[in-house]
């Protein structure tokens, strides 16, 4: 059977001020292009039965810091910003470390992206810095993978990919290796050297089939409004619930190449499966 792989989500608040989980469909494609079933995890005191139930865990990355009291904080020498400068959500860290350990605990899989990847190493004794950047589909980083480890297995000497989150590892926790570098030396993976537990700080998810094409939102950084006539072939395909590769919100909704770290993390996750 396909390994069941739980996702958990981020947070952000609606116009009403009320608090909703908000998970990229990119992410779910990208596992389910790896040969997995892919679920969301919808109740924070459930973190037990989802270890139990679950072959593995993806922590997502988010627009929200990691709280400073979860590691030793430091200011950015480049940016002189803290994290204090940045929103945070106590909510989301506790729930997510209250996942991570149980997964942790049963030494089942788990892959941490952007911010997954920095509350991994928080939760081995790591520390982080607050960088101040964030990403762009458009801003490429050249990554350098580290010798003898997955990343090099999967990716050779290096690739290029969208580095977003606005944390950064400054001292890796217990057992935790670097899997890949930037230029600079920065870390931008890690994995732990007894444990099924990897991570990067890029995404490796299909960025393009986010892009918000539906909306009337004109702010800065979301995609312009839709023709009427793309509306109206949207409109039709949600009846059908079929992607249309003709509809700017689809692109890429269709069957596509699997990423190799979700199908190295889908394989690890196959590996250890309770389901047969």
């Amino acid at each position: 059977m396909k390994p069941l792989i739980l996702i958990s989500p981020d947070e952000r608040p609606s116009s009403d001020g009320r608090p909703y989980y908000y998970l990229k469909r990119s992410y779910s494609l990208a596992l389910t292009r790896a040969g997995a079933v892919p679920v969301m995890a919808a109740d924070p005191s459930s973190y037990e039965a989802y270890a139990e139930l679950a072959d593995g865990l993806v922590l997502t990355d988010g627009v929200m810091f990691i709280s400073p009291g979860r590691y030793d904080s430091a200011v950015d020498p480049k940016t002189g910003f803290t994290p204090f400068d940045y929103p945070v959500s106590p909510a989301r860290d506790a729930r997510e470390l209250c996942l991570l350990k149980a997964f942790i605990d049963a030494k089942k899989p788990v892959l941490g992206i952007g911010r997954g990847m920095c509350l991994i190493n928080a939760l081995f004794g790591g520390t982080l810095r607050a960088s101040g950047s964030d990403g762009h589909p458009e801003n490429l980083t050249r990554i350098m993978t580290a010798d003898g480890t997955y990343a090099e297995e999967l990716w050779g000497r290096g690739l290029e990919g969208v580095v977003c989150c606005r944390d950064s590892i400054k001292d890796l926790g217990k057992g935790l290796y670097a899997s890949a570098f930037d230029r600079s030396g920065s870390i931008l993976g890690l994995g732990h050297e007894d444990l099924p537990v990897i991570g990067v700080m890029w995404h490796p998810e299909p960025l393009g089939t986010d892009l918000i094409m539906y909306s009337d939102n004109k702010e800065p950084g979301h995609a312009a409004p839709a023709s009427k006539e793309e509306t109206e072939a949207m409109r039709a395909r949600a009846v059908t619930k079929e992607p249309d590769p003709s509809v700017p919100s689809d692109r890429g909704l269709e069957e596509g190449p699997a990423d190799p770290l979700f199908s190295h993390f889908a394989r690890l996750c196959a590996e250890r499966s309770i389901h047969g």
